[in-house]
């Protein structure tokens, strides 16, 4: 797994990878993105994060619209709040997502 907080070197000798997992990725940047998928050699890429949560620091919007680009198949989308059982709480959170999805 890449740490993406850190600076990412490969070097030349570095194998293929099976499978590369990118994980937090609201928090990455495009650049960093496009660094990692430049700089690596992989059968599998999985991408892991909530669009919901921070965004990153540097411009990133590339995670919260990746969905138009790839089949609908390929994407998993857990949608139940555990959390909490809450209904405020709940409703709450439904209402600012919604707000962002604008």
């Amino acid at each position: 797994m890449l740490n993406l907080g850190a600076k990412f070197y490969r070097r030349a000798t570095d194998p293929e990878y099976d499978l590369l997992i990118i994980e937090e990725c609201s928090t990455v940047s495009n650049a960093d993105l496009i660094e990692v998928l430049i700089k690596t050699s992989f059968k599998l890429l999985v991408l892991v994060g909530e669009v919901y949560l921070i965004e990153s620091i540097q411009f990133g919007n590339w995670f919260g619209i990746i969905r138009s680009f790839i089949p609908g198949t390929s994407v998993f989308e857990l949608t139940t709040p555990y959390r909490t059982t809450n209904n405020l709480l709940l409703e709450f959170w439904k209402r600012v997502r919604c707000q962002r999805c604008q």
